[in-house]
């Protein structure tokens, strides 16, 4: 099933989950902190894979980690569940094409539909 994920940028612009289209970010990704990375990860998918923040956490995951983690980091992390591994490792790449067109236009927005 694939629904619409709104998001909205917080103060520390990382993309959050509101419902409807998705605001590009204020702040780019791959500047992102640990915190907003878990805020996003938290967000996603209608939140379920918030059980997995706090393994972003405890690995010091930033932005820069975030758009360049691999199949193999997700295991290492604990995240044991191949179909989620490849879930979270599709929302990765969107962020990074949603990141990518928001540096090219960033007046405009998109919708993203996430699983």
């Amino acid at each position: 099933k694939t629904s619409t994920v709104s998001a909205s940028t917080s103060t520390k612009g990382a993309v959050t989950s509101t419902g409807g289209t998705v605001t590009k970010p204020t702040k780019e990704c791959v500047k992102w902190s640990v915190n907003d990375v878990m805020t996003w990860i938290g967000n996603i998918a209608n939140g379920i894979y918030n059980k997995y923040a706090y393994l972003f956490c405890l690995n010091n995951i930033d932005g820069i980690q975030l758009i360049n983690i691999t199949k193999m980091d997700l295991e290492k992390m604990g995240i044991k569940n191949n179909t989620e591994q490849t879930l979270l490792l599709q929302h990765i790449q969107r962020l990074k094409r949603l990141n990518a067109s928001s540096n090219s236009n960033s007046n405009s927005s998109l919708t993203l539909q996430c699983a």
